[in-house]
């Protein structure tokens, strides 16, 4: 919202009309991994894997709860650069996600693997992307609705490709 205010705001600064403005906007389209909605064969996907850090990751996970749907997957990439809270950050991450209606949640990193989910019904760990994409070449998800979201370093933006 902060960022569709901003341009408004410009656009009137500059004297765009509202028409033009409203547009604009309509056009836009994300391509940066940022917030993407990606409809990759029968699966619909939020693909938000720029960035990632505690707080991100709590408020993302509680929308996507949120959001009208069926069959949810999470894909996280683990959280980089935290430092000595990486741990604790992640277990926290992983108690919220054990409290969410998610049809299946998937970690990817080492940080995650480390921890190991008490849910292995729902939950399944992945050291690496590479590693996640040759679970989804075997065994591919389908009719899901797909968060996915991790700091850029986990690569999770190779996923839609194999989803």
């Amino acid at each position: 919202m902060e960022n569709i205010l901003s341009a408004v705001s410009i656009g009137i600064e500059f004297g765009v009309s509202p028409g033009d403005i409203n547009s604009a906007l309509e056009e836009y389209r994300p391509n940066n991994n940022r917030s993407q909605l990606i409809h990759s064969g029968s699966n619909k996907i939020i693909m938000d894997a720029y960035n990632a850090n505690p707080s991100s990751m709590r408020v993302a996970l509680e929308n996507f709860s949120k959001a009208e749907g069926c069959n949810k997957v999470v894909i996280l990439g683990e959280m980089n650069e935290l430092g000595v809270d990486s741990i604790v950050e992640h277990r926290k991450l992983i108690d919220m996600l054990n409290e969410m209606p998610f049809r299946t949640v998937i970690l990817v990193g080492e940080a995650f693997k480390a921890l190991l989910p008490a849910d292995k019904e729902r939950v399944e760990t992945y050291t690496d992307s590479k590693e996640l994409v040759e679970r989804l070449k075997s065994d591919p998800l389908r009719n899901a609705y797909i968060f996915i979201k991790g700091s850029r370093s986990n690569r999770l933006e190779q996923l839609p490709a194999y989803l």
